[in-house]
């Protein structure tokens, strides 16, 4: 449990919390330098199953592109990297 002058939270809850702040950062930050990566390139490259970064979409700051059905989850090459040499 981790104490806050306003509130006591889960360190779970604290990590947590602290991933959707800088996943939400990170959607906002286009990385002109980043290579956006489909949803397949994206597991082949963290060598899992697209279902599983679907399932995992926030986990890896995964992007929505465009709407409705055509939508499509993108994924920051560089984000994924970082994440594969944490695991």
């Amino acid at each position: 449990m981790m104490q806050f002058s306003d509130m006591n939270v889960t360190y779970k809850q604290f990590l947590n919390d602290v991933s959707r702040a800088v996943c939400k950062m990170l959607k906002k930050d286009l990385n002109p330098r980043g290579k956006w990566l489909t949803t397949n390139e994206a597991a082949e490259l963290l060598d899992v199953t697209p279902d599983y970064l679907r399932h995992k979409k926030d986990k890896y700051c995964a992007v929505k592109r465009g709407k409705g059905k055509q939508a499509r989850l993108m994924f920051d090459r560089d984000v994924l990297m970082d994440w594969k040499n944490l695991e």
